[in-house]
Formats: structure tokens, sequence, C-alpha cells
């Protein structure tokens, strides 16, 4: 029967091709809008959301008022200002600043220009946000005490009267639900990678039978530090990586 029906409506199509081609792009160009647009506003709705404390992140915008013009509002500032920020502002905590510049790149016997982005120190530095701590209540509030576990499982649960802990008896094996308790402050500092190179002067690169020669090493996932002490697992970024290479040209 199917086969049937995708007969028919083939047959259609050959015999109306115009009023076929019609209802068949209209289709196209609807359902590509309604992706277009779902994509907007998801995009809209989770701007920044990946950040801890996102409610408490401002971006500043500086307004040009030039002399017989129309005001100008640009997501751009004075450098200096967000240190002035910090000093005379209550509240501000942190400042960072973010610029894309279109610099000279040399690469080898290369050169060529391409978009940098200059950031502050502070880039991969969050500080006040708030997260939920997980391995608080899989691996310490409700840990069996009778295997190998967590330290904090005998040194930080409930004991006795008197005692003012975090977590539950360490005799309740029931399972906690979802608490508040867990929620800690995020303060995180990483280098994620570092990369250095060498490249041979021309004269002992031609002694070794090549033009140029270049030495690099990487290095990812280099250094992590955090408020909250989570399991960090074996997933990417969390494997720390080294790479030597060789780059020659004869």
């Amino acid at each position: 029967m199917l086969q049937n029906y995708l007969t028919v409506a083939l047959r259609n199509i050959a015999n109306h091709k115009l009023y076929s081609f019609i209802n068949i792009a209209g289709l196209a160009v609807a359902l590509a809008c309604a992706i277009l647009i779902m994509l907007f506003v998801r995009d809209d709705l989770s701007y920044d959301k990946g950040v801890p404390g996102q409610e408490d992140l401002y971006r500043v915008q500086v307004t040009f008022n030039a002399p017989g013009r129309p005001p100008l509002s640009l997501a751009s500032s004075m450098y200096p200002l967000g240190d002035a920020m910090k000093n005379e502002i209550g509240g501000v905590v942190e400042a960072m600043r973010l610029s894309i510049q279109r610099s000279a790149v040399k690469v080898g016997d290369r050169s060529f220009f391409e978009p940098i982005a200059v950031v502050d120190p502070n880039f991969f530095t969050m500080l006040g946000g708030k997260d939920y701590n997980q391995t608080l209540i899989d691996r310490v509030e409700n840990a069996d005490p009778r295997y190998n576990v967590d330290s904090r499982v005998l040194a930080d649960r409930w004991k006795k009267a008197g005692d003012k802990a975090l977590f539950k008896n360490i005799a309740d094996l029931n399972t906690s639900e979802l608490s508040d308790r867990f929620i800690q402050k995020d303060n995180e500092l990483t280098l994620q990678s570092v990369y250095l190179s060498y490249d041979l002067v021309p004269a002992s690169a031609a002694r070794l039978g090549m033009r140029t020669c270049r030495l690099a090493f990487t290095m990812n996932d280099v250094f992590h530090w955090s408020t909250m002490k989570i399991e960090r697992g074996i997933d990417y970024p969390y494997a720390r990586s080294f790479t030597f290479s060789v780059q020659t040209s004869f």
C-alpha cells in the first residue's frame, strides 16, 4: 500500500510540476526559517549561561556623543576603565578586557596577518560563582563507611551528640536527597595549554641538510586550582598530555 501511495505522489509531481515545485519550495523555506528562528532563540536564551554567577556578569558599553551627530553606542571601552571600576565602584569584584587585534604572524619564512584575541590574565579565572558539588553527596554524604571511601567520610560525618558536622550520621546508610548544603563557591584558575618552540638558525639547519627546522613542545591541562574539591575524572580536558614535534622543510 505504501508503494501505491508513493507511485501516486510521484505521478502527481510529474503531472503538476509547477504546482509541486511551489509547494515543495515553500515547505523547504518554511522549515529553514523555523530552524533558524529556533537556533536564534536558543542562542539568545543561553547567552553566558555557562558562566557561574552569570546573573552578576555585565558588559560595559560606551556611548559617544559627537557634536552634530546622533549618539554612537559601542561595546568597547578604554583600557584603564577595568581597574578604575574595581577601585571606585563598590561591588565590582573582577573586570576583564577582550580585544580582537589584527596582528602580523610569522611561521617559518611565511608572514601573514591573523585576528588574535588579547585578554587579561584573569580570563580563565571565575570568581564568586557557585556550583553543585556532586562529589560531596556521592562520595561523602551517601558513601558506605564499610568500604574504601574518602577520608572525609570518617572525619567529617556526624558521630555523636554535640558534633557540628556538614554530613549526616556515619551509621545512616539511607540515600540523602538533593540539598543546598552541597552548593559551594567555585573559584577556579586554570592554565589550559603551553606552547614553546625554537627555530634553528638557517646556518645550523643547512648543516643538517634542511632549509628550516623547528622544535616544538606542547602541554595541555598544565595547571588547575579550585576552591571546590571535586572529582575531575579522566575526560577531556583533564588528561594532561605532552607533545614534542619537529617541523622541517628541505
